[in-house]
């Protein structure tokens, strides 16, 4: 079966050219798809960015910044510091995180780039790699990165500049 390709409140199937959002023919209620909000957070860390190389797809073996979905329930700021625990094993509090800019992805995800205070290398607890991240390394080069949106925000950082 496609992917909303059928009512989301009856099962009845949509026509294939039906533009979004979708009204049913069977139930007449109206069904959405709607972008994810992706959070990807910038660390600096002394002269560098927190950059964690990924364990798996998309852009598995290549950098990119801590980050992924933000779960029902929980603001973007605590999805960010949940990542980057997660990815990075730095506790960072969700307080500290400002919005740094707001992207649309090609894939239709909205990513939310959270910054965090910065802080020194001394400061980072040890990493042990896990199946979803392989390597934790603070750089500077934005070289091989998984996501050209990653490396534009970092540039920006970079640059001193949000877009």
């Amino acid at each position: 079966m496609t992917k909303n390709s059928h009512c989301s409140h009856c099962g009845h199937p949509f026509a294939v050219d039906q533009p979004w959002p979708r009204t049913c023919g069977n139930c007449g209620r109206m069904s959405f798809v709607n972008p994810l909000p992706v959070v990807v957070m910038l660390v600096p860390v002394d002269d560098g960015l927190l950059q964690i190389r990924r364990g798996i797809e998309p852009g598995r073996g290549k950098w990119a910044f801590p980050g992924g979905f933000v779960d029902l329930g929980e603001t973007w700021q605590e999805a960010g510091a949940r990542e980057v625990l997660e990815e990075t094993h730095l506790r960072i509090d969700p307080a500290e995180i400002r919005e740094f800019q707001v992207r649309s992805a090609p894939d239709g995800t909205l990513l939310i780039f959270g910054l965090a205070k910065p802080r020194g290398e001394a400061m980072l607890p040890p990493f042990e790699a896990t199946d979803e991240t392989t390597e934790r390394l603070v750089r500077r080069e934005l070289t091989g990165m998984a996501f050209e949106l990653h490396a534009q925000a970092g540039e920006a950082f970079y640059n001193g500049h949000s877009l």
